[in-house]
């Protein structure tokens, strides 16, 4: 088994590894070599051969490629001043420098599935883009790593610290992967479900049993007694999630219909509509105007008409018959 000390320069190994293939990989490369802040940095390494980087912070215990004789690392770390050039393009930590610590700690996990080897770069070129175009990498409170989810990322990968009774707790790694899962739709009878929640009312509510177990729900498995019981609400079970109400049976009280009204349902909204678009044409004709007020004045009309019909019929019976009583008077 591989010690601690081993264990580190593993991982600082492949971090370094892993900022090479951002660092050649990005499109932004030959930008940087061309910044004026990036190559005064780079000075001492390109004139001396044999640059060594004198940081207290490198070991010969983490660092494969620390040199005892020097005394020093040949690589840079942004904690030391001189390392500071990375500033110069904020896209260094986020496409290389950040990207790398994460897919570094993926690949000391896949070291010890060995998976690959990862001492051959051609293998661990092609790893590392597998990795980046189907896995994330982040802690869980990051907002990308809702966006993740929310995307169906095949898969993700967080660092989880985990505290235990206020000591300093361990990390532990937490790796998600989608895949389909067989699942099992079942319909049950609503009386029996009913009944069993009754059943728990009258237990818990009523005669106040305290007992935890109250009344062993799991011995029925062939009725489903405990998915039944469980998935009440609360206090009468604890269920992960209740659907919204679907059915309710409100319609059957008397007083309480009187005052709320009919139920709504998709019936009453048709003949609702239906209802009111009669009551529309009846009182609007169709160019728009009030149909009473044209029945009022067709009445109207044909009163008049009437009573000027009646009365020329009435004064004419009454000429004849004066022209017939003169005609008799001579």
């Amino acid at each position: 088994m591989l010690q601690i000390h081993e264990l580190r320069r593993l991982l600082v190994t492949l971090y370094v590894k892993c900022v090479i293939f951002y660092a050649i990989d990005s499109p932004q490369l030959s930008a940087w070599l061309a910044d004026e802040t990036i190559l005064t940095a780079l000075d001492g390494i390109r004139k001396n051969s044999r640059f060594v980087d004198l940081d207290p912070v490198f070991c010969a215990a983490n660092d494969e490629d620390f040199d005892i004789n020097m005394g020093g690392l040949g690589d840079m770390r942004i904690a030391h001043p001189a390392d500071e050039w990375v500033f110069a393009d904020l896209d260094i930590l986020n496409r290389v420098i950040s990207p790398a610590i994460r897919m570094a700690l993926k690949l000391h996990q896949d070291h010890f599935a060995a998976i690959v080897d990862l001492d051959e770069p051609a293998e661990l070129f092609e790893l590392i883009k597998d990795y980046s175009g189907r896995l994330f990498i982040s802690h869980e409170h990051d907002p990308e790593w809702r966006r993740a989810i929310l995307a169906n990322t095949p898969s993700l990968l967080a660092l989880r610290h985990i505290c235990d009774d206020g000591q300093q707790g361990d990390y532990k790694i937490i790796m998600l992967n989608k895949r389909h899962l067989d699942m099992r739709v079942i319909k049950l009878n609503s009386e029996c479900v009913r009944a069993f929640w009754a059943g728990q009312q009258q237990e818990l509510i009523f005669l106040r049993n305290k007992n935890p177990e109250r009344g062993s729900i799991q011995n029925a498995r062939q009725v489903l007694r405990n998915i039944i019981n469980s998935s009440a609400d609360q206090p009468i079970g604890y269920p992960i999630y209740v659907s919204p109400l679907v059915t309710s049976f409100v319609e059957t009280h008397n007083q309480l219909n009187s005052v709320l009204g009919p139920p709504l349902t998709l019936n009453w909204c048709g003949r609702f509509c239906r209802s009111l678009f009669g009551r529309i044409c009846t009182n609007f004709g169709p160019s728009g105007g009030s149909v009473s007020g044209t029945v009022i004045n067709t009445s109207q009309q044909l009163a008049a008409s009437t009573f000027s019909t009646a009365a020329s019929s009435a004064h004419q019976p009454q000429a004849v018959n004066l022209t017939d009583s003169g005609h008799q008077t001579k």
